[in-house]
Parts: structure tokens; sequence; C-alpha cells
């Protein structure tokens, strides 16, 4: 259970590190709640496109890596 806790902590505190607290207009109560789920929207939009593209360049990493040590099993006859 303290694992989740701990991670959840870390997401939140990376989501709020990302930008997206609500600006302090939004917050207000009087905003229409459909403006504050658009500004939200993008934003978990652009996010998630940010991650996306990290995930992709950590894979094509990983392929780099792993195609260098199959080369070397085979030169090394294994």
């Amino acid at each position: 259970m303290a694992s989740c806790i701990s991670h959840h902590q870390c997401w939140a505190h990376g989501v709020e590190d990302d930008a997206l607290v609500l600006p302090e207009k939004l917050r207000n109560p009087l905003s229409t709640p459909p403006m504050g789920l658009r500004w939200m929207k993008s934003h978990m939009e652009a996010l998630l496109e940010e991650q996306d593209e990290g995930i992709q360049d950590k894979m094509a990493e990983v392929k780099m890596y792993t195609d260098m040590l199959e080369k070397l099993k085979r030169a090394n006859g294994v």
C-alpha cells in the first residue's frame, strides 16, 4: 500500500511540475466548466505526445543496443 501512495505522489508531483495546475482564472467557480475541461484536455494531450515521443526514442535506443548485442554474440560464436 505504501508503494501505491508513493507512486501516486511521484505522479502527482510530476504532473504539477509539467504545469498542469489550473491557472487561477480557471479555478474561479464562476468560470464555465467546459473552459477548464478544454484547457485540461489540451494540456493532457500535449503531455501524452511528449511521453509518446520519449517512449519511441527509448525503444529505438533499446533496439540499437539489442542489435549491437546480437552482432557481438554472432562475432563471438555464441
